[in-house]
């Protein structure tokens, strides 16, 4: 299918300042109309808090909310809505999982967590926190000298006493997509659990869970073109009903006793208080709006601008790329004798927006040895002119300062 992405950056109204290059979607995207307007209409039409209220509104109200559930499992392909937690964000979602397991009692002390190291700080400090608390032992997979995961030793780390291996999809730093479909299937075989970071993946290609076989799978609304405040947990509904709900209060509960209660069924069990409602109605408005121009169309729209932008980058002298030459939707780089904050203000003062900082991967920067880097992340609201504009620009701001 021929998709006109000109016409799509024109349903971006922030997008439309003159001079204006967006590049930071990794960090959060920018929202379409069909979002801005439909959290908006469901505010001046159909607000009300869901499944407690017995009047039309709340009615209607709950019926958007869980309609935006199923949309999500339909994007992803869960087999049931009932595999879809809204959480406050992707972090969210790791803590829950996290702390739910750690109070099953399911690790004890010496047992092993496998991460890799190029997590985002969501996928490493829970981990850090849970090793902490139960004297657990985190291992790591490593990366090779191509920003690949390096598998050698991935049988060996997945033999007992390991009980968890979790992480990213797509790194973001790095950009690299690892392959988690054969990862997860060797963690099955060893049964360990198993837990996907897809808040770089999701907003860029298809994401299957049934296909990956992955225990757990999150993901951001903020960086697939939804609002901020809202994240999608994904669990196997069988580990779900046995996980203890981790937070305490109203929505959670069936019943309660002074001296104790009852939790909800899934996925309630896990959403107390009252839920991210008209945030979560938007986030079923992006799941539609990503379906509608097709996941595919996506994927290769933003890989052709990751190589693109690579490849201008390539040509200016003392730019050293460190992301991954097969990236999605990013390239991360330094710039050899100038600070990297230097680089992202020059950009800034002429209309680019690129993120600066070690992204959220502290540990990550320490293994390339830097502090800090630039990274232009790429969305569907993007074109070939602006990766133009920022290359040229970019080439002009290093002369200007060597």
């Amino acid at each position: 299918m021929s998709v006109d992405f000109s016409a799509i950056r024109q349903q971006f109204p922030l997008l439309q300042q003159a001079g204006l290059v967006y590049l930071d979607t990794a960090a959060s995207s920018q929202k379409p109309r069909s979002v801005l307007d439909g959290m908006q209409k469901f505010y001046e039409t159909d607000y009300s808090n869901v499944h407690r209220g017995a009047h039309f509104l709340a009615d209607r109200a709950t019926e958007k909310y869980e309609n935006a559930r199923t949309k999500l499992a339909k994007l992803v392909h869960a087999k049931s809505a009932r595999e879809i937690i809204f959480t406050a964000n992707a972090t969210a979602g790791i803590n829950l999982v996290a702390r739910s397991l750690g109070d099953m009692e399911m690790f004890e002390s010496g047992d092993r967590i496998v991460l890799t190291r190029m997590e985002h700080h969501a996928n490493l400090v829970p981990w850090l926190q849970l090793a902490e608390k139960y004297s657990l032992k985190i291992e790591y997979l490593e990366i090779d000298a191509e920003q690949n995961l390096d598998l050698k030793n991935l049988d060996e780390l997945l033999t007992k006493p390991t009980k968890l291996l979790a992480l990213t999809h797509v790194s973001n730093v790095l950009g690299t997509c690892n392959p988690v479909q054969h990862i997860c299937a060797k963690a099955k075989a060893a049964n360990v659990i198993t837990l996907v970071d897809a808040a770089q993946s999701v907003p860029h290609m298809k994401v299957d869970v049934q296909e990956i076989d992955c225990d757990f799978l999150v993901f951001s609304a903020h960086k697939m073109y939804g609002p901020s405040g809202v994240g999608i947990l994904y669990g196997k509904l069988d580990l779900l009903k046995k996980m203890p709900p981790f937070l305490g209060g109203g929505e959670m509960i069936r019943e309660v006793r002074y001296d104790g209660f009852v939790p909800n069924e899934v996925p309630y069990k896990f959403e107390a208080g009252t839920p991210p409602i008209t945030e979560a109605v938007g986030t079923g408005l992006a799941a539609d709006f990503l379906q509608e121009i097709g996941m595919e169309n996506i994927h290769q729209h933003d890989a052709a601008l990751t190589k693109l932008a690579q490849k201008h980058l390539l040509k200016i002298e003392k730019v050293r790329i460190i992301s991954n030459p097969d990236a999605i939707g990013l390239v991360t780089f330094v710039v050899d004798g100038i600070q990297s904050y230097d680089i992202a203000d020059e950009l800034s003062e002429r209309g680019i927006c690129v993120r600066v900082g070690h992204h959220c991967a502290e540990p990550l920067h320490g293994l390339l040895g830097i502090k800090t880097s630039v990274r232009a992340s790429f969305g569907i609201y993007n074109t070939e002119d602006e990766i133009e504009k920022f290359g040229e620009v970019l080439a002009e701001v290093i002369a200007e300062n060597v």
